[in-house]
């Protein structure tokens, strides 16, 4: 299993970072050899004598079984949680573990009476073939054993939830990429119909659209591919399009109101472009049609307004089109039930109130 590509947490990062195994490793033989008092003199003394044999005799067999222990626990952490656990055998994975655990009690048990066998003390306390015996001295492989077990379920579970955040992220930046690859087109559509209006008629208008038209795909190519911008220069991408959009229709008028400081404030590039064209769409009329916007900043958050003339035409708002869907998509995917987005449909005007955290 490889390891999590990145963590801020020290310990979930120590835990899981192959470039620490060795660390890693180096304190668990650690803590298990000193389970077996290898570095207490003071206690392998008081215990050889507790049962009768020499110092040297007792040291030897608990450093043997020591490493016999090692052995016992690196067997199933290389060997029967792989092979078995990881593939969910877990009925072969507890046999494995079990037949392990007699081997390993009757490997001290037999290499205990070959250090012992010149002991000539009768009082000296070996080793029996009975379940205290056996639970006694099978307890402390089995806990570690069970602890490391423990640690790499842990662990692989981290590495999981690690990479799954991870593909999350990049399936979100997958969607909110294709969303704005939506939007682009659709801009550049509407205003290339009024090119095509404009530019036999009046070539003079047609060319300042051109210009225009120049700055908003500059920006849209450019700068929309930061995850964030300034709201200014947002703004000022919305002014430019609704002054495009004045010069082929001189029945609009427009204004932008900021009802607040909006220095130093960054949203995702192109947010509220669908909410001017829908506004434009919707709002397009043979009598005088209006749109006003406004962006305040309260308590960290911004609100953001729109509001347009309607044609007195029935049916005429059946389908808001693919600008809404795929802005609140993208609303959805970057702050999910941290924004709230209100749509009034009046007689003479529509509106669309939106607010998220900034």
């Amino acid at each position: 299993m490889s390891e999590p590509l990145n963590n801020s947490n020290p310990v979930i990062r120590f835990l899981t970072n192959r470039r620490l195994s060795w660390f890693r490793h180096i304190i668990f033989i650690f803590f298990l050899i000193q389970t077996y008092d290898l570095f207490s003199p003071e206690m392998i003394k008081i215990y050889a004598v507790q049962i009768g044999m020499s110092i040297y005799v007792y040291y030897k067999i608990q450093l043997f079984q020591a490493f016999v222990s090692l052995g016992f626990i690196y067997f199933n952490l290389y060997f029967l949680f792989p092979k078995y656990f990881r593939n969910r055998l877990y009925v072969f994975y507890i046999l494995g573990v079990c037949v392990s655990g007699i081997a390993f009690y009757f490997i001290i048990y037999f290499m205990q009476h070959v250090f012992t066998l010149n002991t000539n003390n009768p009082n000296a306390k070996f080793i029996k073939l009975t379940f205290y015996d056996f639970f006694d001295n099978v307890l402390f492989p089995i806990v570690y054993l069970l602890a490391t077990t423990g640690y790499k379920i842990f662990k692989e579970w981290l590495v999981d939830q690690e990479r799954f955040a991870i593909l999350e992220k990049e399936k979100l930046k997958a969607e909110l990429s294709q969303l704005k690859s939506q939007v682009n087109p659709h801009f550049l559509f509407n205003t290339l119909n009024n090119l095509h209006v404009l530019i036999e008629n009046e070539p003079k208008k047609a060319s300042e659209i051109v210009l225009g038209l120049s700055d908003v795909l500059r920006y849209q190519i450019y700068d929309s591919q930061h995850e964030k911008v300034p709201l200014i220069k947002d703004i000022e991408i919305i002014n430019q399009y609704l002054e495009l959009e004045k010069i082929r229709r001189n029945d609009l008028t427009f204004k932008i109101e900021k009802k607040t400081e909006l220095n130093n404030i960054f949203i995702p590039p192109l947010l509220f472009i669908n909410f001017v064209d829908n506004a434009i769409k919707h709002g397009n009329s043979r009598q005088q049609s209006f749109i006003n916007i406004s962006f305040e900043v309260i308590d960290k958050t911004l609100y953001f307004e729109i509001s347009n003339s309607k044609p007195n035409q029935k049916n005429y708002f059946e389908s808001s089109g693919l600008g809404l869907n795929n802005v609140t998509k993208r609303l959805d995917l970057q702050y999910g039930k941290n924004h709230t987005i209100e749509i009034l449909d009046e007689k003479l005007i529509y509106t669309v109130k939106l607010n998220f955290p900034i």
